[in-house]
């Protein structure tokens, strides 16, 4: 635990996903970020197997499991699917939805076919924006949408399409969105 909790074979393990997925955003994050620094080679943009002295890789060098990992890792933070569920942005990093900022998933493959969404910050106009298409093969019975404010600011109202919407918990930063078949707009005002 002294190297911020990496193991010697960081994306061997799923920290970050458990994490996640117990919403510990920050330590979710944290795993994410570490496991990057600690991973990654620079020079050639791979992941080695093996971190046994923090930036100094060992073992395989360039391991398919450990790209695959980290890969896996992004996504799952980005969108993943649990039963008839849909999780949309659960694990983005705050500093991703700084005013003006923009996150972007295009033909995104799912169990329930291929999801869209765009994340746009006007957290100086105090709101940030979701447009999704959601999947249409097999419709999720709910989608989750989180929407982290950069400074930890709670959603005092969201509206869909333009109407009232009430279905959110302001404490998770989590929009609930059911029956959806049609692209939808998003606010979440703070």
């Amino acid at each position: 635990f002294s190297h911020g909790g990496v193991s010697m074979q960081p994306l061997l393990l799923n920290n970050g996903i458990i994490y996640l997925k117990r919403e510990q955003i920050e330590h979710a994050i944290r795993c994410f970020y570490n496991f990057l620094g600690v991973s990654l080679y620079p020079d050639v943009k791979v992941f080695a197997e093996w971190t046994v002295e923090l930036g100094h890789g060992a073992g395989p060098f360039y391991k398919t499991s450990d790209e695959s990992g980290f890969l896996n890792w992004l996504r799952t933070f980005l969108i993943y699917e649990e039963g008839n569920k849909l999780f949309l942005a659960m694990g983005t990093p705050r500093d991703w939805l700084e005013d003006g900022k923009t996150i972007t998933v295009n033909k995104a493959a799912t169990y329930f076919g291929y999801v869209n969404y765009k994340i746009h910050s006007r957290v100086s106009s105090g709101e940030i924006e979701a447009i999704l298409d959601p999947p249409r093969r097999n419709p999720p019975e709910e989608i989750m949408l989180r929407l982290r404010h950069p400074e930890k600011k709670k959603i005092q109202s969201v509206t869909v399409n333009g109407t009232s919407y009430q279905n959110y918990n302001a404490d998770r930063e989590v929009i609930y969105l059911t029956r959806l078949s049609d692209k939808v707009k998003i606010i979440a005002k703070y």
